[in-house]
């Protein structure tokens, strides 16, 4: 085993240890190792004692192979462009790991998008005053929406409209935060069925996510939250209309249905927390 004196000797002359040599450039010995053994990069000198040492003649080499790795360069594909550099190569391959790069970017921004406005519904199904009805003045917002022409009395149909409602966002390129939830006639409430949508829905995040918006306007609504899950939602409808009437208050033809707290926090759709609000006039 070297002593200091002979390691400072190596040192004075750019050599250094595998262990020196991964503790320089921040990575594990085994990974200099593995490099080694694949061909990547190996000690590029060789000790009377039979010890082999990194020169500082390589700091540029595996500074490269650090920097592509970072990029989530596949291993071979740097040993490839490594064994065979040129400047047209470095040019082509920058122009690649850009445009990865911006892709990757892109998706974090949707997923932080995501996440931020996931947090956000959270917090107001947390701190939700529940069962109450209460007038509050919301702003004008935008859904994407898509027709239900199936039984609402059968399930599978339902999930055969939001499956085709979930696909249509992901071919149209949007993303939301927001969970699928539905418009709903009020007169589905006179016709006494147990539930009918008028529409599946899903709130955007900007009225330019898609070019023909649903328009959910500004102005006061009757609001309830409730934790009841999805097939006890007509009773609290019922609820709001009659509350309406008693007040002497116009409404619009439609409730909207907002699931804050669905499938990611919960087991079943019978403990869903929802959000129904219906506008004034």
């Amino acid at each position: 085993m070297l002593n200091d004196y002979e390691i400072n000797e190596l040192n004075e002359h750019g050599l250094y240890t595998t262990g020196q040599f991964a503790k320089m450039f921040d990575i594990e010995k085994s990974t200099l190792h593995y490099y080694d053994k694949i061909g990547l990069i190996s000690p590029q000198i060789k000790g009377d004692n039979n010890y082999r040492y990194y020169s500082w003649q390589q700091f540029d080499d595996i500074t490269l192979i650090l920097t592509l790795r970072e990029l989530d360069m596949p291993i071979l594909e740097i040993k490839k462009y490594v064994e065979n550099r040129t400047p047209e190569k470095f040019a082509k391959l920058l122009n690649k790991t850009a445009a990865q790069l911006e892709e990757r970017l892109a998706q974090i921004l949707r997923l932080q998008k995501f996440i931020n406005g996931r947090r956000s519904i959270t917090e107001e199904a947390l701190n939700a005053e529940l069962n109450k009805i209460k007038i509050q003045h919301l702003p004008e917002e935008f859904f994407y929406v898509t027709a239900f022409d199936g039984n609402p009395y059968v399930i599978e149909e339902v999930y055969h409209y939001e499956g085709y409602h979930n696909k249509t966002l992901k071919l149209l390129d949007i993303y939301s935060p927001y969970s699928v939830g539905e418009i709903t006639h009020i007169d589905s409430i006179y016709e006494n069925k147990i539930i009918h949508h008028k529409y599946f829905q899903t709130k955007l995040t900007n009225k330019n996510d898609y070019s023909d918006p649903w328009i959910h306007p500004e102005g006061d609504y009757l609001t309830i939250y409730h934790k009841d899950g999805y097939w006890k939602t007509p009773k609290y409808h019922k609820q709001l209309l009659a509350f309406a009437k008693d007040s002497g208050l116009e409404t619009d033809n439609y409730f909207y249905d907002e699931y804050l707290l669905d499938e990611m926090t919960t087991n079943t759709m019978d403990s869903y927390f929802i959000r129904i609000s219906l506008l004034t006039r």
